[in-house]
């Protein structure tokens, strides 16, 4: 059914019935605003079961103006805030939710947007109020779970990994059944509580007496429990859950234990000798059990199937639910080692909930980490001499998460992403405020591409091999983003450090482009060739033994040389070049990097992962960014964003186009761009004669179009020049695309 409600332009003094906002009238009471109460005509809004409606004065025309996101979600909250925003003359983007309601309310605009109630209770209980972005994902997710009828069948349910413990420890579906972290478990803010011997937490939820009770979900054939567990942990150890032994062989048990040896074990009201027990490839994952009946249980990972055990049901243990450890007649056992970020208790999901369930929690934790920041990339940016920009930090954040989650970040020694805002930035090791890059003979530096090398240029990351923490002889891993073809004229190093009394570590190609020789920790005669799989893209080389070790492609599968190993040798690789006994080597050519690390020797797995988490940091480096000019804006009928200078431009909706009748005319917008900011262009033009220049800012910063898609990075530092230019010399050309986005 519709819901709409009255406006109108009132300046006068407040109309019975109705609330003001601005020169904005709405109204509350029901009456007849045909008949204009106050002696306004009043105008019905748009239906605000289809999206938040945001009303603002149009003084010209006497009436209010409306706008409807597309949907009742965040996101087209937002977006459809950057349309009103710059409509009405705000240059920038809202960070938030918030951001742009309170630029509403400043303004004297309404917005229909408002948080759930059960929002508002939770983040009144919060003794330390988290930012606007998190709040706004919190409410996000109470929302969805509503709508898809889960958080009426929760009882319990936790996020561990919030901006303060205190926050952590609360049930969100009530007041009660708050957590207490026993003997100091491991907390830390973002990512949950890890566990070890002695230490757990618990929360008072006894699944005998709420069951027995009244108000409460969780019943003996119709209950569920869940969490998500991050860790490796494979010994005697329970995530979550109780056991009543009553006498022998009659138990009452609800309980996950994500991996024990090879395999799950799980239960929901049967003895513990009915336990479910399947083999499971890791501990990682979100776990869901399940009884629907009397007669039977069911289990996920990941929101998928795993399995169903047809078992009789038991009444509930009459004991509190314990996390990290196991519940035995009140005595916690079988200690977890896992960190856990999320808990759920309550009545039996759907196969389909438990999937939308693990969708928005996996959701919840994977852009909590894009809005608060880990303690390392925190650290890291304290090291920048330039600060990124928020989606800047986002991302570095998130790849540092995603490092620690999968225990990568533990192995390396040094890390580095040559591809950052600055160069001063690119040049810093990830994880220690040690091995700073040296840069020699001027590399070509280009943000948020990397480092390309010439004859005699290098850089060098002042790691010496020797004195690696976690690279050893036997016990290493190094590896390097390549981001050109090789020039394949001469021999060409990537990295290398050779010394020829002890040994050698690098790689490099042959002439002809045909062979890689990938060697690590080895002597230094002998040829480890292998046939070249391509240039651009992750080589990894790892060693795990005195034997052999193995190179790697991007996330294909190892190349074993058989080479006996060598101690690692009393020298930092260069990269871009060789380096031979202490000095530089080898002939330049047109190479490219983006990406170092060295550490500890990872596994077949942990390459693959390291592939997908660096390709996502790569990827995503080159489009973040706060968007000033769009689609929508610049490719107007009638060019009415634009100003122009000198006819010529013409645009039909889907494309700008220049005649080339004029020798000097150009479109620009005043005021839009910052002096010392960094911009990046993305243009699609096709050139038929004639020549176009693009300005950031005016002159030098400029680059001369072809046809052709750019991706442009450029600084401002003109103070006088704010606004980018299309400058056409009788240019016949048309431009298809065209986005701005500041980026630093």
């Amino acid at each position: 059914m519709a819901k709409t409600r009255p406006y109108a332009l009132n300046t006068g003094s407040t109309i019975s019935g109705t609330t003001q906002i601005g020169s904005l009238a709405i109204g509350v009471a029901a009456q007849d605003y045909s008949t204009n109460p106050g002696g306004v005509t009043w105008y019905m809004g748009p239906d605000e079961e289809l999206g938040y409606v945001i009303a603002v004065p149009n003084e010209s025309e006497g009436k209010p103006q409306f706008w409807r996101s597309s949907a009742l979600t965040n996101e087209s909250y937002i977006s459809i805030g950057h349309t009103v925003g710059r409509r009405r003359g705000k240059l920038w983007p809202f960070a938030d939710t918030q951001d742009f309601s309170s630029w509403c309310t400043q303004s004297g605009y309404s917005s229909t947007f408002a948080y759930e109630a059960e929002t508002i209770s939770l983040l009144s209980r919060m003794d330390v109020r988290p930012t606007n972005g998190l709040k706004d994902l919190i409410n996000k997710t109470i929302k969805d779970l509503k709508s898809e009828g889960i958080w009426d069948k929760d009882d319990c349910r936790y996020f561990f990994n919030l901006h303060t413990q205190q926050a952590s420890n609360l049930n969100w579906k009530s007041t009660g059944y708050t957590i207490t972290a026993v003997n100091s478990p491991v907390w830390t803010a973002y990512s949950g509580y890890t566990g070890s011997t002695g230490k757990y937490i618990k929360n008072g939820y006894n699944f005998h007496v709420v069951y027995t009770g009244s108000g409460i979900n969780f019943a003996q054939n119709d209950g569920g429990i869940g969490t998500s567990v991050i860790g490796t942990s494979n010994g005697s150890s329970v995530e979550m859950g109780a056991t009543q032994s009553i006498i022998v062989d009659v138990s009452r048990c609800v309980e996950i234990t994500a991996r024990y040896g090879p395999n799950l074990y799980a239960n929901v009201n049967s003895r513990n000798s009915d336990q479910f027990v399947k083999a499971n490839s890791g501990s990682t994952g979100t776990y869901d059990a399940v009884r629907t009946a009397s007669n039977s249980m069911t289990f996920y990972k990941d929101g998928s199937y795993f399995g169903t055990k047809a078992v009789s049901s038991t009444e509930p243990p009459d004991l509190e639910c314990y996390f990290l450890c196991g519940n035995n007649y009140g005595n916690p056992n079988y200690y977890s080692t896992n960190t856990l970020n999320y808990g759920r208790i309550g009545g039996s999901l759907t196969s389909a909930q438990i999937m939308r369930n693990k969708e928005i929690v996996e959701y919840f934790n994977t852009n909590i980490m894009n809005l608060e920041y880990d303690p390392d990339a925190r650290a890291l940016f304290a090291r920048m001499e330039i600060p990124p920009s928020t989606g800047l930090k986002n991302l570095i954040s998130k790849t540092i998460h995603d490092l620690k989650a999968t225990g990568l970040w533990y192995r390396d020694d040094c890390r580095y992403q040559f591809n950052l805002h600055t160069q001063q930035a690119s040049n810093l090791n990830w994880k220690s405020t040690g091995n700073t890059v040296t840069v020699v003979n001027s590399p070509i530096w280009t943000p948020f591409v990397g480092y390309s090398g010439a004859t005699g240029s290098y850089i060098n990351p002042n790691f010496n091999l020797q004195n690696g923490t976690n690279y050893k002889q036997n016990n290493a891993t190094i590896g390097i983003w390549q981001i050109e073809n090789f020039d394949t004229g001469s021999w060409l190093t990537i990295f290398q450090a050779w010394d020829t009394f002890s040994g050698w570590t690098g790689m490099y190609l042959d002439k002809l482009g045909s062979n890689m020789y990938p060697g690590i920790n080895m002597w230094g005669s002998g040829s480890p060739n292998v046939t070249s799989l391509g240039t651009v893209g992750l080589h990894t080389i790892k060693r795990d033994n005195s034997v052999n070790y193995q190179y790697y492609y991007n996330d294909g599968s190892a190349i074993t040389k058989v080479y006996s190993s060598a101690p690692p040798i009393n020298y930092s690789p260069y990269i871009l070049a060789g380096m031979r006994n202490g000095s530089a080597w080898g002939t330049g050519g047109n190479k490219a990097v983006n990406n170092f690390f060295a550490g500890g020797a990872y596994t077949d797995a942990d390459v693959i992962t390291n592939y997908k988490i660096t390709k996502y940091f790569n990827d995503n480096i080159g489009v973040l960014g706060s968007e000033i000019i769009d689609q929508s804006q610049w490719n107007q009928t009638g060019l009415t964003w634009w100003s122009v200078v000198y006819s010529g431009w013409t645009a039909n909706g889907t494309a700008v186009v220049s005649d080339g009748t004029n020798a000097g005319a150009y479109l620009y917008k005043t005021g839009l761009l910052t002096s010392g900011k960094l911009y990046k262009w993305d243009i699609s033009v096709v050139i038929t004669s004639g020549s176009m220049n693009l300005y950031t800012g005016g002159w030098p910063n400029y680059i001369n179009l072809r046809t052709g898609t750019y991706n442009h990075y450029q600084f401002t530092y003109n103070a006088n020049a704010s606004y980018p230019i299309l400058y056409s010399m009788n240019c016949v050309c048309t431009v298809t695309y065209l986005s701005i986005k500041e980026v630093l």
